[in-house]
């Protein structure tokens, strides 16, 4: 991202975040932070579970969240994201 926007992103691997900081969450749901966010995002209402290689994505003021079924939906979902990115500049 740096290239792109300027900015630089550090990876931080956590098992649990508190308070209010802005950050991006991804993973497959096996990942204990990822997988929490998900059964957050279902109890608001989000569609079905994705079935294999899918994800869910939600995006708000302080968070980005990518959860993937599996691997290759995590994958999947970042690939989304990207392109939100460069299509909205």
């Amino acid at each position: 991202m740096n290239d792109r926007f300027g900015l630089v992103l550090s990876i931080d691997h956590r098992t649990q975040v508190s308070g209010p900081e802005r950050l991006i969450v991804m993973g497959s749901g096996e990942n204990a932070l990822a997988g929490k966010y998900a059964r957050s995002l279902a109890d608001v209402g989000a569609s079905a579970p994705p079935g294999p290689e899918g994800y869910l994505l939600r995006v708000d003021r302080n968070r980005v969240v990518v959860v993937g079924s599996d691997d290759r939906g995590a994958f999947y979902g970042l690939q989304s994201l990207r392109q939100l990115l460069f299509k909205d500049g």
